[in-house]
């Protein structure tokens, strides 16, 4: 059962996905730093919807 329930918590992240992708055309610049910005919130957000459903 906590498999599945792991896969609803990556389709959580992805939302947040969609959130930094419009900045990205708003700025070439910020274009690189998105790059490191997302994945550093991605694995935070992971961890801790996880966390606040268990």
């Amino acid at each position: 059962l906590p498999i599945p329930k792991q896969d609803g918590s990556k389709h959580t992240p992805s939302d947040a996905l969609k959130i930094p992708p419009k900045a990205i055309p708003g700025s070439d610049s910020t274009t690189p730093k998105q790059s490191s910005v997302p994945a550093v919130p991605i694995q935070k957000g992971i961890p801790y919807r996880v966390a606040k459903r268990t």
